[in-house]
């Protein structure tokens, strides 16, 4: 459980494609720069995590865009899946199918990555700071989509640790700043951004194994 949550804090922090020195993902995750490090070369056999070197300033870790950087459809990922399955099963061609398929599950409809996760999460935080306004709006013109996601994160919220749980509620649904949520729950600002970085991590693997 610890390993799947760091695993997870890790690829959070490098979803932005940006890069990120090991002792930074160290300290919002709160762990050993040695554990990340073990962790990250874990995650580099199933993700395109690349490393830089450059010191503590200039090097770190970037999570490169998959197939989508050379322009594989998913149609297209899926044939050259369905080629590989027909050639015989060797140490070659099993790992290189098993990422394939892990890379396609992942663009899934059902799946969410931690942009998308990020991105609701802002148009939930709009909609309960402007909800006269949808409410009036449902008037005269019907429901917008937002009340689709709003409904699918209260039910994944409902799962969330109680620190989680008050933090979605504070931050989202209150439209709070980050620091009156610190002070409303009685924790430093910088505690809070990291809990807000584990509840993007808890939302994206709540919709992960859903």
């Amino acid at each position: 459980m610890r390993t799947r949550y760091i695993q997870n804090g890790i690829l959070n922090i490098l979803s932005d494609n940006k890069l990120h020195t090991l002792r930074e993902i160290s300290e919002k995750l709160e762990v050993s720069s040695k554990t990340i490090y073990n962790h990250i070369k874990d995650l580099s056999v199933d993700y395109p995590i690349t490393s830089f070197k450059g010191g503590q300033r200039k090097g770190g870790y970037v999570l490169l865009d998959d197939f989508t950087a050379v322009g594989i459809t998913d149609d297209e990922l899926n044939d050259i899946i369905a080629i590989l399955e027909n050639y015989p099963k060797n140490s070659t061609t099993i790992p290189i199918i098993k990422k394939l398929k892990k890379i396609s599950l992942q663009r899934g409809e059902n799946m969410k990555t931690f942009k998308e996760v990020r991105d609701d999460l802002r148009n939930i935080r709009f909609y309960y700071a402007n909800y006269d306004k949808f409410q009036r709006a449902f008037e005269h013109i019907g429901q917008n989509s937002v009340i689709d996601t709003v409904n699918e994160y209260n039910v994944a919220i409902k799962r969330a640790p109680p620190k989680l749980f008050g933090l979605y509620v504070s931050l989202y649904t209150k439209n709070n700043t980050q620091a009156a949520t610190a002070n409303e729950m009685n924790f430093s600002e910088g505690y809070i951004q990291k809990q807000n970085d584990k509840l993007i991590g808890f939302l994206y693997d709540y919709f992960r194994n859903k």
